[in-house]
């Protein structure tokens, strides 16, 4: 089975080899008969192009010499739009079609002269936008600003009077030691003064 099928790659590939030389051969001999005809088409292209190149030349020279239009107006955008305002049914001739594009060139300088208004307008209010922005930042800013150094007195307000408490309740203490102490002091003393006077009286009875 192994061997029938290596025989038959081998008869493709020599199929193949036969069919590619033919079609090979058939390609050149179409090409060799297409090529003079492709070439004489060129060339009729070509000349077609040098024809109408000429006249356009010869149509560029006309307008150029005719006195009809402006030295201005004689370009190839404004004549086609001469020829548009004409076909159109815009003018029935040159002089009205001057003055339609005369009109048409003052609506595009309002319409310039309006976009130029118009941007300058964007920028303001671009401009006040970023300013009212800016504002409101620095509000916000200053406002977080107070309310921290409103935190700030209360938290020093609050240690204040907690200071004013311990020092309060720290000399109530002292006051109350003073008095225990002078309390105490005046039982020293009052016990030191019988001490002495039970040793006169036992002296004077003694003597």
């Amino acid at each position: 089975m192994l061997a029938a099928e290596k025989q038959n790659d081998i008869n493709n590939a020599e199929l193949n080899r036969v069919n590619e030389v033919k079609e090979r051969d058939e390609w050149e001999a179409w090409w060799a008969q297409r090529k003079p005809e492709l070439k004489e088409t060129a060339l009729e292209h070509i000349s077609r192009g040098d024809a109408a190149m000429e006249k356009a030349k010869e149509h560029l020279a006309r307008a150029e010499a005719s006195d009809i239009l402006g030295s201005e107006e004689k370009d190839g955008e404004i004549i086609d739009l001469l020829i548009h305002f004409i076909e159109s049914r815009r003018a029935d001739n040159i002089k009205e079609a001057l003055h339609e594009y005369d009109i048409m060139k003052q609506n595009q300088k309002l319409l310039e002269i309006e976009a130029i208004k118009a941007s300058v307008e964007i920028e303001k209010a671009k401009k006040e936008n970023a300013d009212r922005m800016h504002e409101m930042e620095m509000n916000r800013r200053h406002q977080i600003e107070m309310e921290a150094q409103a935190r700030r007195n209360a938290d020093m307000q609050s240690q204040i009077a907690a200071n004013t408490a311990a020092a309060a309740a720290s000399a109530e203490r002292m006051r109350k030691d003073a008095a225990s102490a002078a309390a105490d002091a005046a039982a020293t003393q009052a016990r030191v003064a019988a001490d002495v006077a039970a040793i006169y009286r036992n002296e004077y009875y003694n003597s």
